[in-house]
């Protein structure tokens, strides 16, 4: 299934909003015009994007359609080489990929994918379809599926996001709170942002749990993991291709050291081994 972002209509409300009658008195009307040619400057530039992304997308998508999966994914890197985020793009690149038989590099992209937008069904599914065929289970079905819905419903950067700002309205009520006049507007407001705060930090701490947190995928055939950061240190076991696993340190210039996910075993792969997500 092929999916196409939206158009980004912030940047024409913020010029429709240029044009509303200010009454500041000896404003020259100079600065208002540069104001408003500079808004017009910048809605050109992202109409622009845009249209580049929402031409490339039904391209893609006729490529696709036509069997050309090469052709379509070819047109999808394109729009990631403008936005790398565009969970849109990386989810139809790892249609494109698991059509051509690419299992693990389909695989990557839906990790990457759901880590921008894990409350997308078609995403979630093609994830979770991909992974069982490689022999491994992402949601158990021993948890009641609605547990995931939450649990995935933001991103771990909407998580942050949603912390960070409460946490600020918290401060700056608790600024208003020493104004006797907003007091008891602002005792509520304390209350309210610090459970919300206090919420969505637990949330993403809890996160820290999950399978795409730090995730790697082994894209070797078949990859080696170490004692230490070395070639020279021992052999501890093997992992074949397309496995999950947790990266917990990169410091090292050559070497990862990641955990296979809920097998309690670590150690150090080859970077060249592993695809970051």
């Amino acid at each position: 299934m092929n999916a196409r972002p939206e158009c980004p209509l912030t940047a024409v409300k913020r010029v429709a909003g240029l044009f509303k009658e200010r009454r500041i008195p000896g404003r020259p009307a100079g600065g208002r015009i540069k104001k408003i040619l500079f808004a017009a400057m910048f809605l050109s530039v992202s109409a622009g994007l845009f249209a580049f992304g929402d031409g490339k997308f039904s391209a893609a998508a006729e490529l696709y359609k036509n069997g050309d999966f090469g052709g379509a994914l070819k047109t999808y890197e394109e729009i990631l080489s403008r936005d790398g985020n565009d969970p849109y793009a990386l989810y139809n690149a790892g249609n494109c990929l698991y059509k051509n038989g690419d299992q693990t590099g389909a695989l990557i992209y839906y990790l990457k994918s759901f880590k921008l937008l894990p409350r997308n069904q078609n995403i979630r599914y093609n994830l979770e379809f991909t992974a069982k065929q490689t022999g491994q289970t992402l949601f158990s079905s021993d948890i009641p599926q609605v547990f995931y819905y939450v649990y995935y419903f933001f991103s771990d950067a909407e998580l942050t996001a949603l912390y960070t700002l409460f946490l600020w309205i918290f401060f700056l009520a608790l600024a208003f709170f020493f104004w006797e006049k907003h007091r008891e507007k602002a005792g509520a407001a304390i209350l309210f942002s610090l459970l919300l705060a206090g919420l969505f930090f637990s949330w993403s701490a809890l996160r820290k749990n999950s399978f795409c947190y730090s995730a790697g995928v082994i894209s070797a055939r078949e990859a080696r993991i170490l004692s230490g950061p070395g070639d020279n240190f021992k052999v501890s076991a093997t992992v074949t291709r397309a496995k999950i696993v947790r990266i917990m340190d990169d410091s090292d210039e050559n070497f990862f050291e990641a955990g296979l996910i809920g097998e309690g075993l670590k150690g150090w792969i080859s970077k060249q081994e592993i695809t970051k997500i």
